[in-house]
């Protein structure tokens, strides 16, 4: 999702909102495709934003882009304190040992089955 348009390419206190939320964004990500807490470097940099946004959100006048950068601040906070909750087991991007397209289990499923194309 993108930021609010009213502060595209703008800066608060010094500091480029766009960036911070592409920023925050990124350590959310990182922490989401992980089984644990954030690495060092990620805690550093959701410490940094938090800091940051603490500067940035009394300036904020607009009731959207108090809610959205309230928001994206609880996002750092979640993703610097706590481990994310599991999706369903069956997930491919949860659960490594499912099998994805391509991986020898799903060819060999293939194999046996015919190809799904070959029954039209």
């Amino acid at each position: 999702m993108a930021g609010p348009p009213g502060l595209r390419g703008a800066e608060r206190a010094g500091v480029d909102m766009m960036l911070i939320d592409a920023t925050i964004a990124g350590c959310v990500s990182s922490w989401l495709g992980l089984d644990s807490s954030l690495g060092a470097k990620h805690l550093e940099i959701a410490d940094r934003c938090v800091l940051d946004l603490d500067q940035v959100l009394p300036l904020l006048t607009d009731a959207e882009e108090i809610e959205y950068f309230r928001r994206l601040r609880r996002m750092a906070v979640l993703a610097r304190t706590r481990r994310p909750k599991p999706g369903p087991p069956d997930h491919p991007l949860i659960d490594p040992s499912t099998p994805r397209a391509g991986s020898s289990w799903s060819r060999g499923l293939r194999s046996r089955l015919g190809s799904p194309r070959a029954a039209l």
